[in-house]
């Protein structure tokens, strides 16, 4: 058995040399032609900055033109205008709070994330938020759970910071919850 692997391990090594070895190859030197034309190119210390900044081409610039203020419709309200106002406007109140199927999910998003923090103050009494906090978790809450509704969320939010059980529910925690 030895004599086996012996001749396998030579057959192995001499086949292993013969493709190993590498062939020279001659480099060509390329040949350098003298031409008629000769090219003088000034010295780097002696470039002028003028033509340098020929060369540069400028930025283009663009106006920007003002957009035209459009005419606001009486049915829709703008970011701003909630903002400011900030109140619930009047079609998102009527549209959500007729449908039944909407405010079910108002109410069990509202109980579902008070049950949540009354737990937490539970089970760790040393947690402390402010209010405005709070209603801001809410929102986040809202916003990845309704993300293709952004009136439900707003309306939602707007009417969960005036909600009876939320208020109660900060009232129940004063130590936990900072008011406004």
């Amino acid at each position: 058995m030895a004599p086996i692997k012996f001749m396998f391990i030579i057959l192995t090594a001499s086949l292993l040399c013969c493709c190993s070895e590498t062939k020279t190859k001659k480099v060509k030197k390329p040949r350098i032609v003298p031409s008629s034309e000769t090219t003088t190119t000034p010295p780097i210390n002696k470039v002028d900055s003028a033509e340098i900044t020929k060369e540069i081409p400028k930025k283009k610039t663009r106006k920007i033109n003002p957009r035209e203020k459009t005419e606001k419709k009486n049915d829709t309200l703008t970011n701003e205008e909630i903002i400011r106002d900030n109140k619930i406007p009047a079609i998102w109140e009527q549209t959500f709070s007729s449908n039944k199927k909407w405010m079910e999910l108002y109410d069990l998003s509202k109980a579902s994330f008070i049950t949540g923090w009354r737990n937490e103050f539970d089970a760790k009494p040393s947690t402390r938020i402010n209010e405005y906090e709070l209603v801001f978790a809410y929102r986040r809450r809202m916003e990845s759970t309704f993300n293709k509704s952004p009136e439900f969320i707003e309306f939602s939010v707007q009417r969960f910071s005036k909600d009876a059980d939320f208020l109660s529910f900060i009232k129940s925690f004063p130590i936990q919850v900072k008011p406004d």
